[in-house]
């Protein structure tokens, strides 16, 4: 559904299987990977090669895209700017 030209949640059973399954490796990458490049989904370890939270600036696009932005959308706004902040 569009509202005001933005997509406000899924529609149809295909729609919120995507968004089931997006929240599902979300949560486990906040629970074992949170600030790391990659979750190891298996051992639920992480792999970390360029320092920046790779994931997380992967993921802003899809949580704003999939009506996710309330929290995850902050809080990934908010470590971005200390991450770049602390950076410098």
């Amino acid at each position: 559904m569009l509202v005001y030209g933005l997509y406000s949640g899924p529609e149809n059973v295909r729609q919120k299987a995507v968004v089931d399954e997006f929240l599902h490796a979300w949560t486990n990458y906040k629970r074992h990977a949170w600030g790391r490049d990659e979750l190891k989904p298996i051992s639920r370890g992480w792999i970390d090669f360029m320092g920046i939270g790779l994931t997380i600036v992967d993921s802003l696009d899809t949580l704003y895209i999939m009506g996710l932005n309330e929290g995850n959308f902050h809080m990934v706004t908010v470590f971005l700017c200390l991450l770049f902040f602390f950076s410098f």
